[in-house]
């Protein structure tokens, strides 16, 4: 299978956009987009934070649930690490 990505600034100056494609064999694979919340800090680094927790947390074998809540708490670190109120994809 071939896959294409495209993401778009939009009006902004950086992207905020993470896009994922990750083989996990077996025909698994994930494809995922995570988009920073405009108006909040550093949306492209809480993407990227989100994106591979998810990825890291499904190869894992974690359940989904459990997979959400490892990457809201990557993500908390991640904003804490960064000394910012609100970052957020």
């Amino acid at each position: 299978m071939k896959v294409f990505q495209y993401s778009n600034t939009g009006n902004r100056e950086t992207n905020q956009d993470y896009v994922l494609s990750k083989d996990f064999g077996q025909g698994i694979s994930l494809y995922l987009v995570a988009d920073g919340i405009g108006g909040y800090e550093h949306g492209e680094i809480a993407s990227k934070i989100v994106a591979e927790e998810f990825a890291n947390g499904l190869a894992k074998g974690l359940s989904l649930k459990d997979t959400t809540k490892a990457a809201s708490e990557s993500l908390k670190q991640g904003k804490y690490n960064l000394g910012v109120l609100k970052m957020g994809t």
